[in-house]
């Protein structure tokens, strides 16, 4: 998901974000309402949050 606040994995929705002058921090909003809508699922892996669209 990459919504660190200081630096997003590279290719990340954060880092998305921070290219379009947005905060990641977006994602703690955005991500719940995508999985809630049926666009996409997420899991968890260690501390990292994984997204993915489902198709």
């Amino acid at each position: 998901m990459g919504a660190s606040r200081d630096n997003p994995p590279q290719n990340s929705l954060g880092t998305v974000l921070k290219n379009e002058r947005q905060t990641p921090q977006q994602l703690s909003y955005l991500i719940p309402i995508l999985i809630e809508s049926g666009f996409c699922e997420y899991s968890k892996k260690g501390k990292a949050f994984f997204v993915n669209y489902k198709e």
